[in-house]
């Protein structure tokens, strides 16, 4: 029988609507993101992201990743420590709880999280909890999250004039390395209304290594011809000369053509900082291979500073 031009459209719409509803409810049941919760944006995402409004946090239920979203702007990042199996084989393998205020137990370490975000390894049956805000996670033990909050194995200095660009990618690789809780990068680990100063004596006293980032205006001359190296009072003076104070490990590492500073062009305090063999990390082709030599001789750095510490 031949149906009616409107008939045979009817069919059709009846046969290709279902299976899309079929599809549709499928993909709901199967869905790979699950949605947390959300936060007023607040803090260095602020500071970062003007225009988002409120944060808001899904979990990959295939690597237990969990993301922060801006609202507006739309930009996301994973929560350091979130993600647990990058393979991906399994959707549905990490399940979301549930988004509360974070413990006081919490806190006293990471004064910066509002919140943590709790998610579940079905497979095992690990709860996971990851602050909000500066992110980090801990594995829950008897309902309560651990708190251990170890020391910075690397603390990078550079003047944010000179060569933030760079530094960003060269902090990016180091976390991949070595985990977002063991790099100190002053944008990133500061929290707001702290002592800066306290924060990076701190930090530089407890830091693995340094890692000094040199472009080519490193030593801050300024228009008017006045060196900001040679203030008392500047960061990037501060920092290193409390590294070398401290006998801590520093690798200078020289960016966009910059040469390390004579001693002639620092301050008495920092004069031997002039003869340490520096690194080179260009911006181009070779950035893998540079960084790939930079990372092998923290390694090497860090163990044997660990080993010493151990013995002592």
């Amino acid at each position: 029988m031949i149906l009616p031009k409107f008939a045979r459209a009817c069919v059709l719409w009846f046969v290709v609507g279902g299976a899309t509803a079929v599809a549709a409810n499928e993909a709901a049941r199967v869905g790979r993101f699950v949605f947390l919760g959300m936060t007023e944006a607040c803090c260095d995402w602020k500071v970062e992201h003007p225009a988002d409004q409120r944060l808001l946090y899904r979990l990959d239920s295939a690597t237990g990743a969990i993301e922060a979203c801006g609202d507006v702007e739309g930009v996301c990042r994973t929560v350091p420590g979130s993600a647990r199996d990058e393979k991906a084989v399994l959707i549905g393998r990490f399940a979301g709880l549930h988004m509360a205020a974070a413990t006081p137990a919490w806190r006293a370490k990471h004064p910066e999280d509002d919140h943590l975000l709790y998610s579940l390894d079905t497979s095992s049956g690990e709860i996971l909890a990851c602050g909000n805000v500066k992110g980090g996670c801990a594995v829950l033990a008897n309902g309560t999250p651990a708190t251990a909050d170890p020391p910075r194995q690397v603390v990078m200095l550079y003047r944010r004039a000179d060569s933030a660009a760079i530094t960003g990618r060269i902090y990016d690789r180091l976390v991949a390395r070595y985990g977002a809780d063991a790099v100190f990068m002053d944008v990133y680990s500061i929290p707001l209304a702290v002592d800066w100063r306290q924060r990076v004596k701190k930090m530089s006293l407890e830091g693995g290594a340094i890692v000094v980032v040199i472009g080519s205006n490193w030593l801050g001359k300024l228009p008017d011809g006045y060196v900001r190296i040679n203030d008392a009072d500047d960061p990037v003076r501060t920092e290193l000369e409390l590294a070398l104070v401290a006998h801590i490990p520093i690798f200078p590492v020289l960016v966009e053509g910059a040469g390390m500073p004579s001693a002639a062009e620092l301050p008495d305090s920092l004069k031997e900082f002039s003869n340490i063999n520096a690194a080179t990390v260009a911006t181009g082709r070779d950035f893998d291979l540079h960084m790939a030599q930079l990372i092998d001789a923290l390694d090497r750095r860090l163990a044997k500073r660990a080993s010493s510490a151990g013995a002592q």
